[in-house]
């Protein structure tokens, strides 16, 4: 069964900010009562069924289109990289490997398996100065739509952020055995 994180979750609802106040009240509003009730009285460490995440980003691509989709998901990330959710991970990344994007991106698998638990998995494809290629395999089905492809661009784009450089991170046509792929590319500094 598809799973997230609830503290991923609880992010997720905060960075709905991120939209503007009176867009973010109509995503709540719009959200049915059970699922806003679930996240909140969930505790970080559970485990929720992921309709629940595909039911606020549904309703966020509803409101904001996949601008505004990518827009929230890369600031719920940011949120999560300052929180004890991912900060961990991401500090041993930048000891490890240095503060650039790539550096983030290949702990992009272990980000994935503290966020996300039978959704299948991330992959670092290639990756070089100022490129990486990133794919997603074994996505089950309920996954496999526009909306949640554009969450995990706006999602990966907060390496850029975490590393003050400019970049972006397009989806691509998938190899054979991947569900999604992404090219991610920034301007080294």
């Amino acid at each position: 069964m598809p799973e997230m994180r609830a503290a991923q979750l609880k992010e997720d609802l905060l960075a709905l900010r991120e939209l503007g106040h009176d867009v973010a009240s109509r995503i709540l509003a719009d959200l049915p009562p059970r699922t806003l009730q679930r996240i909140v009285q969930s505790t970080r460490v559970d485990w929720l069924p992921i309709e629940l995440y595909l039911e606020l980003l549904l309703a966020i691509r509803a409101t904001s289109g996949d601008d505004g989709v990518r827009r929230w998901a890369l600031a719920a990330v940011k949120r999560s990289i300052d929180s004890s959710l991912l900060r961990p991970l991401v500090e041993v990344a930048i000891r490890l490997f240095g503060l650039s994007p790539s550096s983030l991106f290949k702990i992009s698998s272990q980000v994935w398996q503290q966020i996300l638990r039978g959704c299948g998995e991330i992959v670092v494809l290639s990756h070089g100065p100022g490129a990486c290629r990133i794919g997603l395999r074994g996505t089950p089905y309920a996954l496999q739509h526009p909306a949640f492809y554009h969450s995990i661009g706006g999602a990966l784009e907060a390496a850029f952020a975490t590393c003050n450089v400019e970049g972006q991170v397009r989806l691509v046509t998938p190899s054979a055995d991947l569900t999604a792929e992404f090219e991610a590319t920034w301007t080294e500094r």
